[in-house]
C-alpha cells in the first residue's frame, strides 16, 4: 500500500479494515463482488464452483516445499491458462497477486520422533489434501478452524494440527503445542487479494499499470519479507518458548512421500477438476496439469530456498 501511494503520487491511497472487521472470510467473494468492499482478501478454494482450477493447487504438486516457487507457479498458471484467469473475470474480479503460506507442519501436544508415533492422535486438518495425510500416517483428522486451535489444544480435544510455523504465532498454538513437527508439505491455498472489476475499471490506465507492476514484483518482495521473518522472528521466538523442533528421520519421510494416498491425490487431479469443472476436456485438464507440473519443476531449481531455517 505504501509503494502504491508513492508510485501514484498520492492519487490512490486504502483503507484497511482488519481481519473479519468488515467481512469473515466465507462472506469475502460476494463482499468484494458487491462492492462493499473494492479489494479484499479471498480464498479460492472456499469458492470451489467459482475457482475450480484454483481449487487444489496443493494436491497437484503435494512436496513443492518451496515457497516462492509456488508463488511463481500460480503466477504462471493465471498467465498461461486462458481459463484459469477466466475465472477471476467470471467472478467480476481482478486478481492483483497472491501469495503462500509458509510450508505446512504438524503442531503437537506430544513429541511425535517416527511416522508411528502419529497413530491415535487427533489432527486438525482441513481442505482436500490435508485430512487425507493425517490419515495416511494413522491419526484421525478434525476440521475445525485455526482460530479454534487453541481452545482446542487447551481442552485436549485435540493433540495438534496442520500448521505453518508462522500460523502457530498467530494463534497462539505454541504457548500449549511444544512440539513442531516438520513435514514441509507444500502448502498452498493460493491466497488472493482481488478487486472490484467496476472499481478497477474507474482507475485511469496509469494506475492500473502500477497495480500491474506491482503484481509482478510481489512474489519476490513478500518471500523476502517472509523469510526474514521466518529465520528471525517465527523460529526464534518458539526456540524462546520451549517448542521442540523435530524432523522425522529420512526413512519415514520417504515412506510418507511414497504414501499410495498421497501419491493418488496428485495423480486423481485431473478426475477432480473434471467434477468441479465438467465442461473442461480430459485432455486440456491434462495440458493444464502438465504445464504447472513443468513450471513448478523450473521455478523449484531457481528458487529453491524453503524460507525456513
Amino acid at each position: 500500500m505504501d509503494e502504491l501511494d508513492k508510485r501514484t503520487n498520492g492519487a490512490v491511497t486504502m483503507e484497511v479494515h482488519w481481519n473479519s472487521s468488515l467481512a469473515v472470510m466465507p462472506e469475502m467473494l460476494e463482499t468484494v463482488q458487491k462492492g462493499v468492499a473494492d479489494l479484499g482478501q479471498l480464498v479460492p478454494p472456499f469458492f470451489g464452483t467459482v475457482f475450480p482450477l484454483h481449487g487444489m493447487l496443493d494436491g497437484m504438486y503435494v512436496w513443492n516445499d518451496k515457497p516462492l516457487a509456488r508463488m511463481k507457479a500460480n503466477e504462471a498458471l493465471d498467465k498461461e491458462v486462458p481459463e484459469a484467469a477466466a475465472e477471476w473475470a467470471n467472478a467480476g474480479l481482478v486478481r492483483l497477486f497472491s501469495y503462500s503460506l509458509g510450508n505446512y507442519h504438524v503442531s503437537c501436544l506430544k513429541p511425535v520422533r517416527s511416522l508411528a508415533d502419529f497413530k491415535g492422535l487427533k489432527l486438525r486438518a482441513t481442505g482436500p489434501l490435508n485430512p487425507v495425510i493425517v490419515k495416511s500416517v494413522g491419526a484421525t483428522p478434525v476440521g475445525i478452524t485455526s482460530a479454534e486451535m487453541y481452545d482446542a489444544l487447551t481442552k485436549k480435544t485435540v493433540d495438534g494440527g496442520v500448521t505453518d510455523a508462522d500460523m502457530m504465532i498467530r494463534f497462539k498454538e505454541y504457548e500449549v503445542a511444544k512440539y513442531l513437527i516438520r513435514l514441509n508439505i507444500g502448502a498452498n491455498p493460493m491466497l488472493t487479494v482481488a478487486m472490484n472489476m467496476e472499481a478497477w475499471n474507474k482507475l485511469s490506465p496509469e494506475v492500473q499499470q502500477v497495480f500491474l507492476e506491482l503484481r509482478d514484483e510481489y512474489p519476490v518482495v513478500y518471500a523476502d519479507m517472509f523469510s526474514k521473518r521466518m529465520k528471525e522472528v517465527t523460529f526464534v521466538t518458539l526456540k524462546d518458548a520451549g517448542v521442540e523442533v523435530i524432523d522425522l528421520p529420512p526413512a519415514d519421510m520417504t515412506t510418507l512421500q511414497n504414501n499410495p494416498d498421497i501419491l493418488a491425490v496428485e495423480a486423481g487431479w485431473v478426475d477432480w477438476i473434471l467434477e468441479k469443472k465438467p465442461e473442461l476436456s480430459r485432455e486440456r485438464a491434462e495440458e493444464i496439469r502438465q504445464l504447472y507440473l513443468t513450471r513448478s519443476e523450473e521455478f523449484m531449481k531457481l528458487y529453491p530456498d524453503t524460507l525456513e531455517p
